[in-house]
């Protein structure tokens, strides 16, 4: 049964939330002025860490009060607690209290959480997690929960997320490291440090005779906006207002010093003697596995192409992407199966065994997150591509995806920059930027045949990572494309369908097709005509009042739409759309709307270039425009035509 009690108003009332108490003051805001949106409100939220001096793990203990502002809210409510393992040791959680409190009828209704809704599960091999669900919520609740985690991972101290997807109040954060462990500290976000306090607490940690001086820290923040996720970003730990904690030396008491942080080049002899770097060295393994046509094959970038090609249709990438372990070229041979780092590494040695000068790069995808640059943390890469070097030329290749073309990465691993690694020579960063601008082109030739009917042709042209959709909807099941074709226009007919690509492995993909449609005429003289048959946009995918972080595209991207019209002698035209022109400073993004009229036709070209892959959050407002303007046109445009 729920521990259930009623109590009077609080008798105490104050004007600051920045207190895990519960006061009267608490249940005097329904709603937040800054963020008209928020579901839920963090009022205050506490840590601290230290690391104890029985068996040096860390011990963290946490406080966090939030006010439930809308229905939407309850599943702040519940809470799960992730805690990592391996075979050396697990994280433990205890001293879980949590207590929501409702106040009706004036006065506060009490509800504790009880230990038998408390619930631990084992996720995988490496996580376990607790997760309990305050009772009693109602939109106006305030809940408050603490714990007390502790790890034995000293290598990983905890990191502090001062920012969530709802905005906070106040944030704090207290550390007290002894002198013995040296960490990395970073503030990651564009917000700042409201307050930030350092001292130093003296012979703190002992062991035997010995002792060591403690850091101790004041980390924190004031009215946290919420981080909104929006389309064209990479990973949101890229860009959350957080500290994180790398430990790059220990100090013992006994004089040994182990330095954490390596060198590129000792984290490349570790890289060497993981499964990885054992299976890229066994080339004499695949040395028989390529056709003959290939070994016949003189021209180096068509013999590559077929091996890529060899490696892309004959093996599958399940999902994994274990990349230091588990690697095993034997199993995918076999299985016809495996991680994203067997496919490449099988890769990799088929081209290193044809002669090529090739690498593998590690690198991390979009969803995980950017790797630091300030020093090896092998922990932050979980992808592996293949650089290849031909006549002077680099290619990044990966034959996970089946449609992916030579020279083109899947999108997910559009990350900035991965680790191109050499053992001989030593490793050095490399781009994974993909250069060439991915187009969506529509060109329409029409004519009127009769006064309700059009009729011609249409061509849809695709290159880069538009291409590579149309590949992946066409080539899987031809049938399924062409009826979501039609049924997406169900107001045009389409017939003489036809693809004119080459195949799977064209870098383009081209189409074309005979379109019929016919319009009712709802007066005599007039008819009213949406001169956009095909949209590119139809949502403004910018809606934010501020966006803090980049807008990453992941490559740069151009949409034409070209439509030719003949109104024969049924029509002469009236009403055009407007002619426009919008430029972002420095030509980095454009937008133009043009129409001319010859001999009673009609010439309309739109178009949508974005120069670059990715923009900052300064561009972020001219950015919003010309996507509202982009809508707008295809959506509202009209074309009046008056009849002769």
């Amino acid at each position: 049964m729920l521990f259930l009690c009623s109590i009077g108003l609080f008798a105490q009332d104050t004007s600051s939330t920045a207190e895990f108490k519960v006061s009267e003051n608490d249940f005097r805001q329904n709603s937040y002025p800054k963020d008209s949106l928020a579901t839920a409100l963090i009022l205050y939220e506490s840590g601290e860490s230290s690391i104890t001096q029985s068996d040096n793990n860390i011990l963290t203990k946490y406080k966090k009060k939030i006010k439930i502002l809308k229905t939407e809210g309850y599943k702040y409510a519940t809470v799960k607690i992730h805690l990592f393992r391996n075979r050396k040791g697990f994280e433990t959680v205890r001293k879980i209290k949590a207590t929501s409190y409702t106040k009706e009828n004036g006065k506060i209704e009490v509800v504790q959480l009880e230990k038998a809704h408390i619930f631990k599960e084992k996720v995988n091999e490496n996580y376990n997690s607790v997760t309990f669900t305050l009772p009693n919520i109602k939109v106006g609740t305030v809940l408050t929960y603490s714990y007390t985690l502790e790890s034995p991972f000293i290598f990983n101290f905890h990191e502090w997320e001062f920012q969530e997807d709802i905005p906070k109040i106040y944030s704090e954060f207290q550390t007290s490291i002894p002198g013995n462990y040296n960490y990395n500290i970073k503030l990651v976000g564009i917000k700042k440090l409201d307050t930030h306090t350092n001292s130093l607490q003296k012979k703190c940690f002992t062991h035997g005779a010995a002792s060591a001086d403690c850091a101790e820290a004041l980390y924190a923040m004031h009215d946290i906006p919420a981080f909104v996720e929006e389309d064209y970003m990479t990973s949101k730990d890229n860009y959350l207002s957080k500290l994180e904690y790398e430990l790059m030396q220990i100090k013992y008491f006994d004089g040994r010093v182990d330095d954490i942080t390596k060198s590129w080049k000792n984290a490349e002899r570790e890289i060497k003697s993981t499964s990885l770097g054992k299976e890229l060295r066994k080339t004499s393994r695949v040395k028989d596995l390529i056709k003959s046509e290939v070994s016949l094959e003189q021209d180096p970038l068509n013999k590559a192409k077929l091996i890529y090609h060899y490696v892309q249709e004959n093996y599958t990438w399940n999902g994994d992407c274990f990349l230091f372990q588990n690697v095993s070229i034997k199993n995918l041979l076999k299985e016809k199966t495996g991680p994203i780092s067997s496919v490449n590494t099988l890769l990799h040695n088929l081209l290193k065994e044809n002669g090529f000068e090739v690498y593998p790069v590690i690198s991390s995808t979009r969803k995980n997150g950017l790797p630091t640059k300030l020093f090896p943390v092998l922990s932050e890469f979980n992808y592996l591509l293949v650089l290849v070097q031909i006549d002077g030329k680099q290619y990044l290749l990966d034959a996970s995806d089946k449609f992916v073309s030579f020279g083109q990465i899947p999108y997910r691993c559009l990350n900035e920059y991965g680790r191109k690694i050499d053992f001989k020579e030593g490793s050095e960063w490399c781009s994974l930027a993909y250069n060439k601008p991915s187009r969506n082109y529509i060109d329409l030739n029409l004519k009127f045949t009769k006064p309700s009917i059009i009729s011609g042709t249409v061509q849809r042209s695709y290159s880069g990572y538009h291409a590579l959709l149309k590949k992946q909807s066409y080539y899987t099941n031809p049938e399924s494309y062409l009826s979501t074709l039609e049924n997406s226009y169900q107001d045009i007919v389409f017939k003489d369908y036809k693809c004119m690509s080459k195949g799977v492995e064209d870098d383009r993909f081209m189409e074309a097709m005979h379109l019929t449609k016919e319009y009712e005429l709802e007066t005599e003289n007039d008819l009213y005509l949406d001169p956009f048959l095909f949209r590119f946009f139809t949502i403004n995918p910018f809606q934010l009042q501020n966006r803090t972080y980049p807008v990453d595209f992941g490559y740069k991207d151009s949409y034409c739409y070209k439509l030719n019209l003949d109104v024969g002698g049924f029509y002469k035209f009236g009403e055009l759309p407007q002619n426009y022109r919008m430029r972002l400073p420095e030509g980095k993004a454009e937008i133009t709307c043009r129409t001319l009229i010859i001999e009673n036709k009609l010439s309309l070209t739109f178009k949508i270039d974005f120069k670059e892959s990715k923009y900052s959050s300064a561009w972020y407002e001219g950015l919003k425009e010309i996507m509202a303007k982009a809508v707008n046109t295809q959506l509202n445009s009209i074309l009046i035509l008056n009849k002769v």
